[in-house]
């Protein structure tokens, strides 16, 4: 089932949208899926196929306008879940506008300060 076109119409009606890939995924390739989200046919591709990867110390961010896509080194299929402080940390340093604020959360059952 191809969803590429729900995809496009997220991201042309300006639906934020973050992906998120792990350097050691073996379910889906981190390049697979940058190439894919480069390729796609929306409102605002060139500029996201001009825009240069910022470089950080878990792996590098791209973006344009409502598109994110964030590469982790050392990281497998579970993002989220393993790499949740690197991951709030790149998204506040690489693809948003905004000021962090603190704020207490559990990963893996335990309990962390992360900036959201």
């Amino acid at each position: 089932m191809d969803v590429t076109e729900d995809y496009v119409k997220l991201l042309n009606d300006g639906v934020k949208v973050l992906i998120t890939a792990g350097e050691h995924n073996s379910f889906a390739s981190w390049y697979g899926a940058l190439e894919a989200l480069t390729n796609l046919d929306w409102d605002h591709r060139s500029l996201f196929q001009n825009e240069n990867p910022n470089r950080f110390k878990n792996g590098f961010a791209k973006g344009a306008e409502n598109l994110g896509f964030i590469k982790f080194d050392n990281s497998g299929f579970l993002v989220s879940e393993r790499m949740a402080k690197p991951l709030v940390d790149a998204i506040y340093e690489n693809l948003l506008d905004v000021q962090p604020k603190k704020m207490k959360t559990r990963v893996s059952g335990e309990t962390r300060e992360v900036m959201l």
